[in-house]
């Protein structure tokens, strides 16, 4: 192995950079690599027409934050937030306040004087949410894009707006957040930012913000390549941030992992699956799983959440990973859930050389063989499932329905564990919402929905378990 230093000239968020490379310093590509053109929801492709291309790329970033371990993941309670489960007009809101005298139909509450129906509900938000996290209490985070900043905002039980923030990192000229974990007192964000004038074109991004505020409390560029560099989910495990994405190597996108402490010290890059894609990531069990995509298989890898921890960074391999073909000539799997021996992931794969089916694969990582596939197939185009939640009986998957064509539609499916088959599906309408790209469940039986609507706008959705959306 070649540890290979690259110093560039970056703005302040941007210091020396490790490089570490498996022989020597350059890596093979493979030319069996799907282009971005090709790839649905492809690459973000954030830079403008003319940006340079100047500026050096590495694998592990020291990433020098002042006074980190000062605010980041400190315990402690949240700021007041009401709780409207199970309220009642006249019932104290636990803050100080209590709803109007009288009583609200039934399955409605009274929040803030207005009865509602919690169980169902629908919120305009930023442009496009990209997904929602719930947390123990019952509040559900939401990060997306407004315009060219991270879009972050808090939402309680009954769909009423707690706080929300925009916020652009200094030395970025445009940024997009794709994904968000809570740990601690903290919210982490990711996605990819395209620096000032004189860096990559584009690079991953990890951010933190405060539970309370939501005050920008730390901002990271995370330089892969010296193209296109983007992270697309990440969790919090063995002490630890796990992070999953791609970079750009000679034109070829590789998958690209991460770890890095949470007090945003050294991130250093892991072994995914070498030409593709990293993706979702989940923990369980005391193991971090990626999913993604390696030569046009679907990829899967995992790690025992306290691997990858040695500073300086050191390559660090899965002790487990596997590719799978499902659809010939591209199989991507996007998210997963396990369950002991069971991996249940949400991705699409080639019904044809031009027609993408959706797909639910149960895994077996045992025999690392795909047990049973639910596939959803309505169109000839591009439908797409992006991500799943299970409630350990039941599997929801969110996507999209023909989202290569003129009127995308979004789309959430509640199968059986089991079988796999279907229970119920909905399918937005015409002009309604064009994309689901995250679904988390709350502790009372919600289904909450984050995408976008055909408007422009973000929306978040809480539906019942039992398929009824507003």
């Amino acid at each position: 192995m070649t540890l290979c230093y690259i110093g560039s000239v970056r703005p302040a968020l941007f210091s020396l950079l490790l490089w570490i490379a498996p022989a020597g310093c350059s890596l093979l590509v493979s030319p069996s690599e799907v282009t971005d053109g090709a790839r649905p929801d492809g690459p973000l492709d954030l830079r403008p027409a003319d940006a340079p291309l100047e500026g050096a790329g590495a694998e592990s970033v020291p990433l020098d934050v002042a006074g980190a371990e000062g605010w980041l993941d400190q315990a402690g309670p949240d700021a007041c937030v009401p709780s409207c489960a199970g309220k009642t007009c006249g019932a104290s809101d636990n803050c100080g306040g209590s709803c109007q005298s009288g009583s609200c139909p039934a399955n409605e509450t009274c929040v803030a004087g207005v009865c509602k129906d919690c169980t169902r509900w629908s919120l305009p938000l930023a442009d496009k949410l990209s997904r929602v996290v719930v947390d123990g209490d019952g509040t559900a985070y939401v990060v997306g894009t407004s315009s060219n900043q991270v879009y972050l905002a808090r939402v309680d039980g009954c769909g009423e707006l707690l706080a929300s923030t925009t916020h652009l990192p200094a030395g970025a000229t445009s940024v997009t957040t794709l994904s968000l974990a809570l740990h601690g007192n903290t919210v982490y964000v990711v996605g990819a930012l395209v620096p000032a004038s004189g860096g990559d074109p584009q690079d991953g991004y990890l951010g933190a913000f405060t539970k309370p505020s939501l005050a920008s409390v730390g901002d990271v560029a995370l330089v892969g390549s010296t193209s296109t560099d983007e992270v697309w989910d990440l969790v919090a495990a063995g002490g630890g941030l796990w992070l999953g994405g791609s970079k750009d190597m000679a034109g070829t996108r590789e998958s690209w992992g991460l770890r890095a402490p949470i007090s945003l010290g050294t991130a250093c890059s892991i072994e995914l699956g070498g030409v593709g894609l990293g993706r979702g990531v989940n923990a369980t069990g005391g193991h971090v799983y990626f999913a993604g995509a390696a030569s046009g298989k679907g990829l899967l890898a995992r790690y025992n959440e306290t691997d990858c921890s040695a500073v300086p960074c050191a390559l660090c391999q899965p002790g487990w990973s596997a590719t799978f073909e499902a659809g010939t000539p591209y199989t991507e799997f996007r998210d997963l859930v396990v369950s002991g021996t069971l991996a249940y992931v949400a991705g699409y794969a080639s019904a044809s050389a031009t027609d993408l089916y959706a797909g639910v694969f149960r895994v077996n990582l045992t025999t690392s063989k795909i047990e049973a596939t639910y596939n959803w197939n309505p169109t000839s185009d591009y439908d797409l499932f992006f991500d799943i939640a299970s409630d350990g009986g039941a599997l929801y998957v969110v996507g999209i329905q023909g989202s290569n064509t003129s009127d995308p539609r979004g789309t959430v499916h509640r199968l059986s564990s089991t079988t796999l088959t279907k229970t119920w599906s909905i399918v937005a309408g015409a002009g309604d919402t064009k994309a689901y790209y995250s679904v988390a469940l709350t502790a009372d039986g919600g289904v909450l929905l984050a995408g976008g609507l055909a408007s422009g706008k973000g929306i978040l959705r809480r539906c019942t378990a039992a398929g009824s959306c507003p």
